[in-house]
């Protein structure tokens, strides 16, 4: 009975990360798509000075929130993971490797970007080359914009407040994509294990709230 319970929940938390998964994928569409034709739109020189500086300078917020918004999620994600390998270990009849590293269901696909070491390491290769490329069309696609509006006189203040702010949004996005990064592949990171205990924590925190709404 309970490995039946376990299996339910499992299921449970193997499709909410499915659908997690497509989430990821349809916000980072819709960056691409919103950096298109942004790029397409501001790369006619009359059309920009058709705009306000002002309005320039916050061209950059959708970006920088949809790349954010993919960071947190990735990070949920790998929280999620973590706790159906958990499940998986519980359910296995088996000895289990604690080196395992993916849920069962998605280690096909993780291993094509994980390959450095095998034949297939265009794979892990092309991993690290599209982090870079988000990277690059971000930076650059911010850069861009506050250049053109510097370029128009926007107001001072304004300017170096958002560039200002920009720059931490960035630093902050890559500073947790790299963390991300170094836990995805060491189930004994540290910052997956501080994820760990921030979730045990809210599920305790929720525990209480619901007991209490009932007493």
């Amino acid at each position: 009975m309970e490995d039946e319970n376990l299996r339910l929940v499992y299921e449970s938390e193997r499709h909410d990360e499915q659908n997690t998964a497509a989430l990821i994928i349809a916000v980072t569409t819709g960056t691409l798509a919103y950096f298109a034709a942004a790029v397409a739109y501001l790369a006619d020189q009359q059309r920009q000075t058709k705009l306000q500086p002002e309005l320039l300078m916050a061209a950059p917020f959708p970006l920088l929130i949809l790349t954010g918004y993919v960071t947190f999620q990735y990070a949920a994600s790998r929280v999620r993971q973590s706790y159906l390998m958990h499940l998986e270990a519980h359910l296995s009849n088996q000895p289990w490797n604690r080196k395992v590293n993916f849920p069962g269901f998605t280690t096909l696909h993780q291993g094509l970007f994980a390959g450095w070491k095998s034949s297939l390491w265009p794979f892990a290769v092309l991993t690290v080359l599209t982090f870079v490329s988000h990277v690059i069309i971000v930076v650059g696609f911010t850069a861009y914009t506050c250049y053109i509006a510097y370029r128009a006189n926007a107001n001072a203040v304004v300017f170096w407040l958002l560039a200002s702010f920009y720059i931490l949004m960035i630093a902050v996005n890559v500073a947790a994509a790299v963390m991300m990064m170094r836990f995805a592949n060491d189930p004994d990171s540290p910052y997956l294990k501080q994820l760990r205990m921030m979730a045990r924590e809210t599920a305790r925190s929720e525990e209480r709230r619901w007991d209490a709404s009932r007493s």
